[in-house]
This record gives C-alpha cells, structure tokens and sequence, in this order.
C-alpha cells in the first residue's frame, strides 16, 4: 500500500541554529588548540544541505523533488532514518546524484508531517 504526500518543504530554523552553534563550537576549539587553520579546513569540509522546495510522493511510489527549481525524480536508498521529530532520507536521484534530506517538523508547514512520515515508511517497507 502507497500513501501520497505532496509537502512545500522551506528551511528549518531549528536546524540552522544547530548547524551555527556547531560551526561556533569548530570555532572555539580550533581557536583555543591553536590551529586556526585546521578549524577552517574542517568548517570547508561541512557542505550545505540542499536546498529542497518541493517533495512529492504519488500513490504508486514515484518520489520527485524539485531541487533549485529543477524537477528530478528520486528513489529512497538504505539508510533512511524515521523519527518522530526528524526525517532523515538518503536519496538517489535520476542523474546519479547522491544526497542526503534531513527534514524537522518546522520545516514542513501545517499538518502535512504525518502523512509525509506515512508516506515514508510506506516507502520504505518496500525496499
């Protein structure tokens, strides 16, 4: 059985103050130790997420995203991880493209983050 979730998906505040006071925290420990350069060499080494606008999910499995206003479709890969309060999705898309989502509950707007976790885990109990 599929369940089709079409979500808006816009950027986690929770997650941008997470990523901040781990850039902070690289900061202060590389400052501290003495190596400055290793800090930045370990701050270049982070990459931003991507940045995801739409997911869609229809009721036969077909995933797309629309990534940088850019439609491409998708397919879930081992290693996906559903939480209650965090999504994390390993996805390859059609261009051989491997990345990884990570969705929190403020990301998504309304009431659309259960039935976009349903629609996950119907995802996933065919892989």
């Amino acid at each position: 059985m599929s369940i089709a979730a079409s979500v808006a998906i816009r950027p986690s505040p929770c997650l941008r103050a997470l990523r901040a006071g781990l850039l902070a925290s690289v900061l202060a420990v590389g400052a501290w130790s003495g190596q400055p350069l290793l800090a930045a060499a370990l701050l270049a080494g982070l990459r931003r997420d991507v940045n995801c606008s739409h997911l869609d999910i229809s009721g036969v499995g077909e995933i797309r995203l629309t990534v940088y206003r850019k439609q491409c479709r998708a397919c879930l890969l081992d290693g996906c991880t559903v939480w209650p309060g965090v999504l994390l999705l390993h996805m390859a898309l059609d261009d051989g493209r491997r990345l990884w989502l990570v969705l929190l509950p403020d990301s998504i707007a309304g009431g659309e983050w259960r039935r976009l976790q349903a629609a996950i885990r119907a995802q996933l109990q065919k892989i």
